[in-house]
């Protein structure tokens, strides 16, 4: 009781002074640093302060989503984000359908929000008590958990940071409609992480459960298959985006969107997946109590993907946002890898390295060879893409087999 009212003290205390600074700051953020197009700046600061403060309630409810992964029992925060998820988008057709304008959305959108943390509120409620949850101090919990805790904690707040520099980068350098297309490719690109935010979830406990028995056999063994089981799985369901964009994105938007998105997400996707290639490392290095490889890897990105961030941006529009979520990813090859290699998987580092590179090759060799004949050809239609598409899994699941 006392480790859950401690934090959540903390969260919902940042949550406040994160709100705060929104309000005070949304005049400045508008006027000197979004570029408006339609929206007059009044209506932009409101629009910022409802929405903005509003999002923020994602901090104590990822406080919430701990406890259910804490206790194993993930079907509540899956049930909950799934419901709330098909709510929100559903009132928001409805309120397009029926006339209404974006600030009816962003009421909607901010309605949401609040409605999901209280539903995090009361379903714990359910396995703690509600004095339990009521937010607390407790100076002995701080002092056990302060060291792991505030590493956590900078790899959660720079990973922030670099997600959305790119898009805080071009709400500065490009018209603000540009950010929504990229948002847009960005969420697309993003739905392939579902995977991987599942199987890791899923594998921490277990990670740490093994290690602290000490089962070094069992503990690597299971890594490896964990590991496979995303770098394999996750290859189809990114690999699809890019051929449903085109026809998708044109029914969405229109064709000439459509093709200035194709190449941003693209690369979006590669991201993603190099992430999911990190993703069972990282869960692993946190299992074993190292969580200061991610928060110096995201540290010392700061000072060589952020300027890089802006320089692509800057020359290169939408496609150089999408590379720099790949030059990030490189990053942590370079420095996280080589590490969680030799401090705690106790392997190679070169085995790590062949290893997620013949499953680069496999993916090059089938859904790469097929995107550069539909390149070549100039095959755009949903007969074409499709088959492409079907051709190069069959050839990839074969080669993954082997």
């Amino acid at each position: 009781r006392d480790v859950i009212r401690t934090f959540s003290l903390v969260y919902w205390g940042a949550y406040a002074l994160l709100a705060v600074a929104i309000f005070l700051l949304a005049p400045f953020l508008v006027k000197n640093w979004v570029s408006l197009d339609a929206m007059n700046v009044a209506a932009a600061i409101h629009v910022l302060r409802v929405l903005g403060i509003a999002s923020l309630v994602a901090l104590p409810k990822s406080f919430y989503v701990s406890l259910f992964r804490g206790l194993q029992r993930m079907e509540f925060n899956n049930l909950i984000d799934v419901t709330t998820s098909g709510f929100q988008q559903f009132g928001t057709i409805l309120i397009l359908v029926l006339g209404g304008n974006v600030f009816h959305v962003v009421y909607w959108f901010a309605s949401c929000y609040g409605l999901s943390v209280l539903a995090y509120f009361f379903v714990s409620a359910r396995f703690f008590s509600l004095r339990a949850l009521v937010p607390g101090c407790s100076f002995d919990v701080v002092r056990k958990n302060l060291s792991f805790a505030s590493r956590m904690m900078s790899v959660s707040v720079i990973s922030t940071i670099h997600t959305n520099f790119d898009k805080l980068i071009i709400s500065r350098l490009l018209p603000i409609g540009v950010i929504g297309y990229y948002g847009i490719a960005y969420g697309t690109a993003s739905k392939g992480m579902l995977l991987a935010g599942a199987v890791s979830q899923a594998a921490f406990p277990s990670f740490s459960a093994l290690f602290r028995a000490g089962d070094h056999q069992s503990l690597i063994s299971q890594y490896w298959k964990l590991h496979d089981f995303l770098c394999l799985g996750m290859v189809p369901i990114l690999a699809i985006i890019p051929f449903v964009l085109l026809p998708l994105f044109s029914y969405v938007l229109n064709e000439e969107t459509a093709r200035l998105l194709l190449v941003p997400t693209v690369l979006l996707c590669v991201g993603f997946y190099m992430n999911g290639t990190l993703n069972i490392p990282h869960v692993f290095s946190l299992a074993v109590g190292k969580p200061g490889i991610a928060a110096r890897s995201n540290f010392y990105a700061l000072f060589v993907v952020l300027p890089a961030t802006a320089f692509l941006i800057y020359f290169f529009g939408l496609a150089g946002a999408g590379l720099s979520w790949v030059l990030y990813h490189i990053f942590g090859y370079f420095y996280g890898v080589p590490r969680i290699c030799r401090e705690c998987l106790k392997i190679p580092v070169w085995r790590w390295y062949s290893h997620v590179l013949k499953i680069f090759a496999v993916v090059g060799l089938t859904y790469g060879v097929a995107g550069i004949i539909l390149g070549t050809t100039g095959s755009a239609s949903i007969v074409s893409l499709s088959l492409a598409y079907l051709l190069a899994s069959i050839g990839f699941l074969t080669g993954s087999y082997f």
